[in-house]
């Protein structure tokens, strides 16, 4: 009880907290004619380009010219076709991921151009279409090599409701029509305008590249888009036109049902945390907003269809929550029906607030006034960087200039300089002193500008001024900089000022609804009042004794299966959702999932075990088998065809005494990732075998560089399978670790770390980030965090299979191991047909597929799958690059089995490795030793549970 009177006095503070948290309604849109410092550009950059462009006085160009896309001069590996494609003919239906295609075209005049594609998807993985552009054979700026077209999706229908009374989203689906959209920046550095292109009249060759996924392309357009007028002229307009106000009610449009996105992610959310917002249930998920961190990538969009009920002026407007960048506003460009409504549109912003507030938008608390025809319109929000825009690619530059300026001095000095030497940093390195003036210049001119942007001197400049107070003091004493503790600091301040340019470039918003009003009317009250607040807090409070969030409920009254798993509420979702939309209707089986942490072999003891468990930690189906709590799946029916859907080793670790006790349905591997950029810069080549790996390390190491390898077993496990032995004898009674290849593979591995001084412990995101560890081997998610959490260095890095060893015959052995979970069927069950049904259904190919998709559309590229289904991870949306070398690497895996005792195994292996590496020892005599002990827990292993051998 004591608890329960805790538990709702803090509920009840929070809402009295919240409650007295008036947001500050500030301006929505930065001024747009601030008198801003001049930005510095990097070579090569767009920002450069057009500077260029700009200072030999070049206009954009009174002309257009349109060429058929079919009407190509050449291709060069591109599987292109002219064919009929969604109601049109004759279009150019590039149906490969790679490749170019080459036009012809005549420049009518001299100037510069935005050049249009009027393309189609082809239905592929889903992922954005990416496209290079070359004129004349060259890539006329950096930027060009890639700009990505985005695909249209919809949500398939409205929300459904599962048996608890707790909503889900609906599935959501590719809409194929035909879009037109320009090279432009995508990524926001320059205010996400379209690229103007320099052309000279006369005869030109447009080079297209194909980097990512299949496109159909109708027409290419050189021409120049019509600037919007700026809204005082548009305002005169509607005075000169006698546009009058309209006089119709608040008209609300529901944010969670767009018509239509950019992006399959973005998905409605649910809030709980205001009574107001619409709808609202203190005790069930309603799902009843849009956006938040899935909505703050560059150049995502979302649209809304709004039906006007009469011609006239109306403002427009959102509830909103902006409560992440704290001391700048979250920009949106706003098009109606496909076009600016005026200049000022191209950046609406959101400013922050900690509550909800309602913005109607509009300039320095003056509403905006649109004139609105009567019928359906299409209102869209994309993602922009606003007024920050030219300052976050400035200081992008300076901390890659100043990251290969600290590569440069560690290359000299290391990361621990010797204090009693002069290295003379700056004579060794003549352009130090240039390079920190010119980013001392670049960072205080960028400051400048954001305390004109914000008005404040004091927000978020934190991080610029540290790293200028440390730039200056480099530049007075160039050595002072040469000591361990100071050049940490200074790439921390270098990695502080990346982390911050991330979130300046992250703009996110939740939107609970769209409003449509009459300029005289007043805006709905927006924000609950204390005893609104007491209330629902009140009704949370009771509903949490009530609502068990556990569990995703049953589906019916019929035969139900109950499955266990350990995974987050998102996830168990999801599998409810295509539980409920796909095997239910097809098999009649109703599914009860839950989410446990209990022990599987503690519920099976007390007789409360599940039907199924999912997502089975890979240790778990041998350990339970041995306790003959496991059903044998391969004695039921269907066995072998349920087999080939994964690589030949994956059941390998459920397999024991010729029964199968586990269905893989996650499978995680190694890749080697390195660093492009610094291997180009070096002139090194990405390591093929072990021995081209360590003929780097000296090389890394004289440039205070690390190579960094994966966990020790898995390490060890390569190194001894590459050398052709398995790591357990045939029987699996005993370890293969007396082998003198299983000698040569321990000194070989340990070596690395005695001999070549690799690191032990390090963390693999943070030094490959800054460059310190420029090659490296981990689990292949680790693609994943890089993307989404390392976006500076996109593009700057791949991912590749790990090193190998020459075989005989000179092709190369990538033998390497795995990890992964498994689908398992307790034997107490009593409903065996139908859990073996359910099993055969997960693990089947288009279900595993949809969840991998559900999974990354809920939640992000961060929830990538690692699927044990091959025709899944074909389906995701890996590049043709990425998906050809993981699919080498995953056919290369040779998975060791899991026998009584493995625990043990690896135990004492990592216990061999340290009395090497940190005792000292002789590596043959720590692994004979070890090696015995692990012989004599296997043997008492197998005496516990009457095994032969």
């Amino acid at each position: 009880m004591y608890n329960h009177i805790k538990k709702f006095t803090a509920i009840l503070l929070t809402v009295l907290s919240c409650t007295f948290a008036y947001p500050l309604n500030i301006s929505a849109e930065a001024d747009t004619n601030l008198n801003l410092p001049e930005t510095v550009y990097a070579d090569g950059s767009y920002g450069a380009y057009n500077k260029a462009n700009e200072a030999i006085g070049v206009e954009p160009a009174d002309a257009k010219l349109n060429i058929k896309a079919a009407d190509f001069a050449n291709q060069d590996a591109a599987d292109v076709t002219v064919r009929d494609y969604v109601g049109k003919s004759d279009v150019l239906f590039w149906n490969s991921m790679e490749g170019s295609v080459t036009w012809n075209v005549d420049i009518p005049k001299t100037g510069l151009y935005e050049i249009f594609l009027n393309y189609c998807p082809i239905e592929g993985k889903g992922a954005s279409i990416d496209l290079g552009i070359k004129l004349d054979g060259k890539y006329p700026f950096n930027e060009a090599e890639s700009t990505t077209f985005c695909r249209t999706w919809k949500d398939d229908s409205g929300m459904k409701m599962d048996d608890q009374g707790n909503e889900y989203t609906p599935d959501v689906s590719e809409v194929f029509s035909w879009s037109s959209d320009c090279f432009r920046d995508v990524k926001g550095y320059y205010g996400n305008a379209p690229y103007s292109f320099y052309l000279t009249q006369g005869a030109h060759t447009l080079t297209l590249a194909c980097n990512n996924e299949s496109v159909a392309l109708d027409e290419i357009t050189f021409s120049n888009v019509e600037k919007a007028a700026s809204y005082a002229d548009v305002a005169s307009e509607y005075e000169k036109k006698g546009y009058k106000n309209s006089n119709e009610e608040i008209t609300y449009i529901q944010a969670e049902t767009p018509y239509q996105k950019s992006d399959r992610n973005l998905r409605a959310q649910y809030d709980r945390n205001s009574p107001l917002t619409q709808p609202f249930d203190a005790s069930h998920i309603r799902y009843n907003c849009i956006g938040a961190n899935a909505w703050k990538y560059q150049s995502q969009w979302i649209s809304w269809e709004i039906d006007v009920p009469e011609d006239g002026l109306y403002n427009l407007g959102a509830r909103y929550r902006q409560e992440t960048i704290k001391g700048f506003q979250s920009s949106r460009r706003l098009t109606i029906d496909g076009k600016l409504p005026f200049a000022e549109a191209e950046s609406i912003g959101f400013a922050y607030t900690e509550n909800w507030d309602l913005f109607l938008f509009g300039k320095n608390d003056e509403p905006y006034l649109f004139y609105l025809t009567q019928g359906k319109h299409i209102l869209k929000l994309e993602v922009v960087m606003g007024d920050v825009s030219s300052i976050v690619e400035s200081l992008q530059n300076v901390n890659d200039n100043l990251m290969k300026l600290y590569h440069r001095i560690v290359m000299l000095t290391s990361t621990s300089p010797d204090p009693y030497r002069n290295y003379s940093i700056a004579e060794s390195i003549p352009d130090m002193i240039s390079i920190l003036e010119e980013s001392e210049r670049t960072l205080e001119t960028e400051n400048k500008s954001l305390e004109t942007i914000t008005g404040n001197k004091s927000i978020s400049t934190t991080t610029i001024q540290t790293l200028l107070s440390q730039i200056k003091g480099i530049i007075e004493t160039p050595d002072s900089l040469i000591t361990s503790a100071r050049l940490n600091s200074f790439t921390s301040n270098i990695s502080s000022l990346s982390s911050w340019l991330l979130d300046l470039k992250y703009q996110p918003i939740t939107i609970d609804y769209l409003i449509l009003k009459a300029p005289d009317d007043k805006i709905p009250r927006y924000n609950a009042n204390l005893f609104e607040n007491i209330f629902s807090g009140v009704q949370n409070f009771i509903a949490s004794f009530v609502q068990d969030y556990s569990t995703a409920g049953k589906d019916g009254n019929g035969e139900n299966i109950t499955i266990w798993l350990s995974v987050g509420r998102d996830q168990m979702q999801i599998i409810k959702n295509i539980v409920s939309d796909s095997f239910t209707p097809e098999t009649g089986i109703h599914v009860d999932i839950k989410l446990v942490s209990a022990s599987l072999i503690q519920a099976i003891l007390a007789n409360k075990g599940p039907d199924i468990s999912i997502m089975t930690a890979r240790t778990e189906p041998v350990n339970l088998a041995i306790r003959n709590a496991l059903v044998d799946l391969s004695e039921l029916d269907g066995f072998d065809e349920v087999k080939d859907r994964f690589i030949d080793t994956a059941l390998v670790p459920y397999q024991f005494q010729g029964g199968c006790y586990g269905i893989p349905d996650s499978l995680t591997y190694n890749m080697m990732f390195y660093r492009t950029d610094i291997f180009a810069e070096m002139g090194l080549k990405c390591p093929q075998t072990w021995d081209e790996l360590l003929e780097l390390a000296p090389i890394l190491q004289r440039n205070g560089m690390k190579i960094g390898l994966s966990d020790p077993t898995s390490t060890f496990a390569t190194f001894l399978m590459q050398r052709g032995v398995a790591f357990y004898n045939e029987e699996l009674t005993d370890t293969n670790l007396d082998t003198s290849e299983a000698y040569d593979a321990f000194k070989q591995w340990t070596d690395y770390y005695t001999l070549h001084n690799f690191p032990q412990v390090y963390n693999f995101y943070s030094l490959f980030r800054t460059g310190e560890l420029p090659l490296g081997i981990a689990t292949y998610n680790m693609y994943n965090t890089l993307k989404v959490a390392a976006p500076e260095i996109d593009g700057l890095w791949k991912m590749v299979p790990v090193p190998g060893t020459v075989r005989e015959d000179g092709t190369i052995n990538r033998t390497s191991s795995a990890s992964g979970t498994a689908s398992i069927i307790f034997k107490q069950t009593k409903k065996l047909d139908a859990s073996w049904k359910f099993i055969k259904w997960w693990t089947s190919d288009n279900v595993q597929s949809r969840y991998a998709l559900d999974m990354e559309s809920t939640l992000g590229l961060s929830a990538r799958q690692c699927p044990a289904n091959i025709k899944t991870m074909e389906s995701i949306t890996w590049t043709k690059d990425q998906l050809s070398a993981l699919k080498e690497q995953m056919f290369s895996i040779n998975e060791l089995p899991e026998i009584p005792g493995s625990y043990y195994v690896t135990r004492n292996i990592e216990n061999a490795f340290n009395d090497t590496v940190v005792g000292g020892k002789n590596a043959r005599e720590s692994l004979s030793k070890w090696s015995k002990e692990i012989t004599i827990e296997l043997e008492r292993k197998r005496n516990e549970f009457g095994l032969e051998g």
